[in-house]
């Protein structure tokens, strides 16, 4: 269960609480357990008798898979099933609203980047080396197949894991960043958290 608290604050936690089963997940209990791991996330303490609680109490490994606290200005977004979430974290004089669907954002589309200059280097040359290699491969130049692969990996790679270069939900012809900049003038995203159960934690600032 995925577990961020409600929006806005000055600091919020967000944790995962995972059991065995749909079935314990879904008992208003574990969601209650999920609640105060979330209060022990925000005190930086530590999971593990809460752990042996709600395995002793449900007759299922329980465990808290994922956690973050963000301070400052912080929006967060549940998923109705409560099995994934996400929160943003931002500075500036703007409408949360507004902001907090760049959370939602987050969770129709896992990012693994906040920021194009957030991604890997090494991964990026190697992109570009792959598309540059397909292009020549396709009877095109050196010097253009370059170009023909750089436009691949925004296109294609760029655009798909960095949050503020995808096409926002609401207007996929805008990217997250435009959309922000129009909607949410002052607004400036500082750092996420894609908090998911089963699935591992995407983070960026």
């Amino acid at each position: 269960m995925a577990r961020p608290a409600p929006p806005p604050s000055r600091s919020r936690p967000g944790v995962v609480l995972e059991s065995e089963t749909d079935f314990v997940s879904r008992n208003p209990e574990f969601y209650a357990l999920a609640e105060k791991a979330a209060g022990i996330a925000l005190q930086g303490g530590d999971f593990a008798e809460l752990e042996q609680e709600a395995t002793a109490k449900f007759r299922e490994k329980s465990k808290v898979s994922k956690s973050a606290v963000f301070e400052g200005q912080v929006v967060t977004y549940r998923h109705h099933d409560g099995s994934k979430g996400a929160m943003v974290a931002y500075t500036g004089d703007s409408d949360a609203d507004a902001v907090r669907k760049v959370a939602i954002q987050a969770v129709a589309f896992p990012p693994q980047a906040l920021k194009k200059e957030d991604l890997s280097q090494e991964l990026l040359a190697k992109e570009l080396e792959l598309e540059t290699k397909r292009a020549i491969d396709e009877g095109k130049p050196e010097n253009i197949a370059k170009n023909i692969a750089q436009g691949r990996v925004n296109k294609e790679y760029v655009n798909k894991v960095v949050l503020l270069e995808q096409p926002f939900y609401l207007e996929p012809g805008k990217s997250t960043s435009a959309w922000l900049g129009e909607n949410a003038k002052g607004a400036t995203v500082t750092k996420f958290a894609y908090l998911a159960a089963g699935q591992g934690e995407t983070s960026g600032e």
